[in-house]
């Protein structure tokens, strides 16, 4: 395996902090703008790990490995190389539009594009992971970000 296949666990801590009903919230009793604070902090740590990943994978693989669409390994848990490709490329989407001057100016941009992409990173995420070991911590954080978005939209509204 990637050292860096351990990245997407980072995911499930850049989703926690930030939904309306998160359990950072209520189990640390920390505002929500010190959570944005931490959604943050995890949000550049995950881009770099993706951005490492990438670099690993190159390296050892070269370009042609990206985009292949057959899993790679001798086991049905191996990932899909051509999901994290898609993945990589909707978390650095994210990333550049969550850049402090872009999304201060163009809030609606940011935000058309951080929650679609947000769903279309998950599951790729969980499509590229390596092992159900790796792909359970994006579903759990992804599961109670929809569940989270249900309950507000449709019960808290």
């Amino acid at each position: 395996k990637c050292p860096w296949a351990a990245s997407i666990n980072t995911l499930f801590f850049v989703v926690l902090p930030v939904s309306r009903t998160s359990l950072w919230i209520v189990i640390f009793g920390i505002p929500f703008e010190r959570a944005l604070q931490w959604h943050r902090a995890f949000g550049r740590l995950f881009a770099t790990s993706v951005v490492l990943h990438l670099l690993v994978v190159v390296w050892r693989y070269g370009f042609a490995a990206l985009t292949a669409t057959l899993q790679w390994g001798p086991s049905k848990d191996e990932p899909y190389p051509l999901c994290g490709f898609l993945c990589g490329i909707s978390v650095m989407l994210i990333a550049l539009t969550s850049m402090g001057q872009f999304q201060r100016r163009f809030y609606y941009v940011f935000y058309f594009f951080h929650l679609p992409l947000l769903v279309v990173v998950a599951v790729t995420a969980i499509l590229h992971a390596p092992g159900s070991e790796d792909r359970a911590p994006v579903g759990i954080a992804f599961s109670m970000w929809f569940l989270d978005r249900v309950l507000w939209s449709y019960i808290f509204r």
